[in-house]
C-alpha cells in the first residue's frame, strides 16, 4: 500500500508544533562513510538462561525466537548474531554428568528482580544446544576466566570444541571465543578499593592472565574461521576507573605473541547509558537524547582507534540502555526503540562492527522475551502475555532494513534540531536510503509536535516506526505492520508512504526513506 506522506500527516501535524529544516545531504559516498555490517544488530544472551532461547534439548528448539531472528535476516541476508555467556560465564563450572546445565540462583531484591546465578553446572549438551538457532547462525561462546584455574578453563574451551565437531552442529558456525567477561570489575566496582586478593589486579594483570590462556586456547580451537575476542570490558568508568582500555592491554603485550596475535581478529568492550537501582528517578527523553547516544559512544573512540591501528576490528560485546537489566519507563517503552536505532546507526558511523544487545529472562530492556513470564516471578512491564517482541526489536527490524542485503556504508547527517538525527546509507557509492529519527518527547493525551524535513527535491518511499507515546511499552508498528502476535509473524499490511521532497516526522518516530 502507497499513502501520499503530506496528506497522511495533515492531521497529526495540525495538533502540535511545526518545526521545519533542511537536510544538505551527499548524494555520492563520502570518503568518510563506514561500512554498515549486516551482523550490525546481535544478540548477547545471559548464560544462565540460554535455554529459554535455544530451547531445553538438541532437537527441540524454541519456534517463537527462531521466527523471530527470520523475520531479521530476512532483511539482510545474513544471520543474526549470538553471543553467549555474560555475567554468568564467569560463575560455570564444567559437570559432563548434567545433561545440559543445571544453575542455582540467589533471590530477588529490589535493585535486582531479576538476578543472574550465582552458579552453574555445564553439561554434556549444553554448548551443542546451539544447534537449535537457525541455519548458519554465527556464535561468540564465553568460558570462565575469573576462576584463575587453567585447568579449568581449558575443560571448558575443550568442551566447546567437541561440541561444535557433532554432526548436528555442522550449520553452526563458532566465531568467536571470549576467555572472561568484565575482567575490570573482578576486584570490585570502586576504584581504588579492592575487594581481597584481588588487589594486584589490574589491565597488565589481565593481559598476561588472559594470554596465557589464549595460547592454551590455540592447541584446543582451530581458529581458522574463528577468533579470539579479548576485552569484553564493562568499560564503564565511574566503576571501573580509567585504567582498562584497549590501549592499555596492547602497551601490556596482549598481541606480542605471533600465534596469539594471527587468531585475534577482533577486540571487544561493553556499553550501557547508566545502571538501575529501585528508587532511581525516571526522566522520559534522557535514554533516546542525542547528547546521551553520543556521549556514550564517543568516549570510546581511544580504543576505536588504538584497536583499528592494530588491524583489528572493534565490537562491542554487550550493551544496552541501561546496566542491571534496564530500567521501567525507558528500557521497556517507545524510547528505547528510538535510542536503539540511533545508537547502532551512531555507532557504526563511528568504525564500531556490531554491537551484541543483552538479553536474560525478563530483563526490561530485552528485544524480546523468548517465553511467557506468568509464574516466572519477574514481569517486564509490557503487559503482554506469552512470548513476545519488545520495543527494541523494532530498533533491530529498522536497522536490518536500513541495511539490506547489499553492501552499505553509513553516514551521520548534520542536523540543526537537537532532537532530529539522520543519517545517509549508501550502496555503490550512491545514496541508497536515509534514516530521520525525531527524539522529542511525547506523553500520553499530550499535543505531538512534528519535524518537517526538506529533502532537496529527493524523492522515494517511506517506512515508519510508530510508538503511540514515548513511554508507551506496547502498540508499537513498522510499516503499518504489528509484530506484537504470538509467533512475532507480522498482521496488518505494509505502509509505504510516498515522499517527493519533504519528510514529516512525528514526536518520537523514525522514517526510513528509501529513493528512487
Amino acid at each position: 500500500m502507497r499513502l501520499p506522506l503530506d496528506a497522511l500527516l495533515l492531521s497529526r501535524a495540525a495538533s502540535g508544533v511545526v518545526n521545519q529544516t533542511t537536510l544538505t545531504i551527499p548524494s555520492r559516498e563520502p570518503p568518510y562513510a563506514q561500512t554498515l555490517d549486516p551482523q550490525l544488530a546481535s544478540f548477547s544472551i545471559e548464560m544462565d538462561r540460554w535455554t529459554d532461547w535455544a530451547g531445553p534439548t538438541v532437537g527441540s528448539p524454541n519456534e517463537f525466537v527462531n521466527t523471530a531472528l527470520g523475520q531479521l535476516s530476512a532483511r539482510t541476508g545474513k544471520p543474526v548474531y549470538f553471543r553467549v555467556g555474560a555475567n554468568s560465564e564467569d560463575r560455570a563450572t564444567l559437570d559432563l554428568s548434567v545433561a545440559v546445565m543445571n544453575a542455582t540462583f540467589p533471590p530477588p531484591t529490589p535493585d535486582t528482580p531479576a538476578p543472574e546465578a550465582n552458579a552453574i553446572k555445564i553439561g554434556r549438551d549444553f554448548y551443542a544446544l546451539s544447534a537449535n538457532l537457525p541455519k548458519s547462525t554465527d556464535f561468540h561462546w564465553g568460558v570462565n576466566l575469573k576462576i584463575l584455574n587453567d585447568n579449568e578453563t581449558a575443560s571448558q574451551l575443550s568442551h566447546l570444541a567437541e561440541s561444535f565437531k557433532r554432526p548436528e552442529l555442522a550449520h553452526a558456525n563458532l566465531r568467536a571465543v571470549e576467555i572472561g567477561n568484565e575482567a575490570d570489575f573482578y576486584a570490585g566496582h570502586t576504584p581504588g578499593v579492592s575487594n581481597p586478593g584481588w588487589e594486584a589486579w589490574n589491565a597488565a594483570n589481565y593481559t598476561a592472565t588472559w594470554v596465557r590462556n589464549a595460547k592454551a586456547a590455540l592447541k584446543i580451537l582451530d581458529f581458522k574461521h574463528t577468533t579470539l575476542s579479548p576485552g569484553s570490558f564493562a568499560n564503564f568508568l565511574p566503576f571501573s576507573g580509567m585504567g582498562w582500555g584497549a590501549p592499555a592491554c596492547y602497551q601490556a603485550g596482549l598481541l606480542d605473541d605471533e600465534d596469539v596475535r594471527a587468531a585475534t581478529r577482533q577486540f571487544s568492550m561493553h556499553t550501557y547509558s547508566g545502571a538501575f537501582s529501585e528508587g532511581i528517578p525516571v526522566h522520559v527523553g534522557s535514554l533516546m537524547s542525542k547528547a546521551n547516544v553520543r556521549g556514550n559512544l564517543t568516549i570510546k573512540l581511544g580504543d576505536i582507534v588504538s584497536t583499528h591501528a592494530e588491524g583489528r576490528e572493534y565490537t562491542l560485546s554487550e550493551g544496552n540502555s541501561y546496566g542491571n537489566h534496564g530500567i521501567p519507563g525507558l528500557s521497556n517503552g517507545g524510547e528505547q526503540t528510538i535510542w536503539g536505532v540511533d545508537h547502532m546507526l551512531q555507532l557504526a558511523s563511528l568504525g564500531i562492527k556490531r554491537m551484541h544487545f543483552h538479553n536474560g529472562r525478563g530483563f526490561m530492556y530485552n528485544v524480546l522475551q523468548p517465553i511467557g513470564l506468568a509464574g516466572t516471578g519477574v514481569d517486564d512491564g509490557t503487559g503482554l502475555e506469552g512470548p513476545h517482541v519488545s520495543a527494541l526489536y523494532h530498533s533491530f527490524l529498522v536497522v536490518a532494513e536500513a541495511t539490506g542485503k547489499g553492501q552499505s556504508k553509513v553516514v551521520e547527517i548534520p542536523t540543526s534540531i537537537d532532537t532530529l538525527a539522520a543519517y545517509g546509507l549508501y550502496q555503490g557509492g550512491s545514496l541508497a536510503r536515509l534514516v530521520l529519527i525525531n527524539s522529542a518527547v511525547f506523553f500520553e493525551g499530550g499535543e505531538r509536535s512534528t519535524i518537517s524535513v526538506k529533502l532537496d527535491g529527493l524523492r522515494g518511499k517511506a517506512r515508519r516506526f510508530h510508538s503511540p507515546y514515548t513511554n508507551a511499552t506496547k502498540g508499537f508498528t513498522w510499516a503499518g505492520q504489528s509484530f506484537e502476535t504470538p509467533t512475532s509473524e507480522p498482521t496488518g499490511n505494509v505502509v509505504e508512504e510516498a515522499v517527493d521532497g519533504v519528510v514529516d516526522l512525528e514526536a518520537t518516530s523514525v522514517v526510513l526513506v528509501h529513493l528512487e
